[in-house]
């Protein structure tokens, strides 16, 4: 009887021999590179006005919500006369997503939150209006203004599906001075 003898040896060296001839083949990877540092930047892409927004329909419209073409014409945010005579910025948006847009806008306009508290809808703020700053003496000899730390609160509060924001000073109070309207216009300059 004849012993078998394993046939191992003989298929490394078939496979190793494939292996090498392939690896040979392949395309040298080291120059193969791209360099994406000097890649240009196209233009932007141009959407015609038309296709903007797809036309819809009414058919799957919930009730007591203002249909989404509405909301394409008429702006998201804008400053309104409230019933006091103080300037409110009026906002397109129920309260939970005012809010997040209105931290958000505060933290844009690189504006102190000193604290926030939803569930009363306001945030305390930290600002300094450089616009309303008022010199000090040695600041006037070089025309150098000096700006001051105000705190003030900005309230958001839900309207009919709507939200309202005001800028209250730092008691609570209708705060009508020059830098609360000056904060108010940098809300509605990211608010836009």
């Amino acid at each position: 009887m004849k012993l078998l003898r394993p046939c191992f040896p003989a298929a490394a060296i078939v496979v190793m021999t494939v292996l090498m001839t392939s690896c040979s083949s392949l395309p040298n990877i080291k120059n193969d590179t791209v360099d994406y540092k000097s890649a240009g930047e196209l233009p932007p892409l141009e959407v015609p006005p038309d296709l903007v927004r797809p036309a819809t329909d009414d058919r799957y419209a919930i009730p007591g919500v203002a249909p989404q073409n509405a909301a394409a014409s008429s702006p998201y945010a804008m400053i309104i006369k409230g019933k006091d005579g103080m300037d409110i910025l009026a906002i397109n948006d129920p309260f939970d997503r005012a809010w997040r847009r209105v931290g958000l806008a505060l933290d844009h306009s690189s504006i102190t939150v000193a604290d926030r508290d939803r569930a009363k809808g306001i945030y305390r703020v930290k600002y300094v209006d450089s616009d309303s700053a008022t010199p000090g003496f040695f600041s006037s000899l070089f025309g150098i203004k000096k700006a001051t730390e105000q705190q003030y609160q900005i309230l958001v509060k839900e309207v009919t599906m709507k939200s309202e924001v005001s800028v209250l000073d730092k008691d609570g109070k209708a705060g009508k001075s020059e830098a609360a309207g000056h904060l108010l216009a940098k809300l509605y300059e990211q608010l836009k």
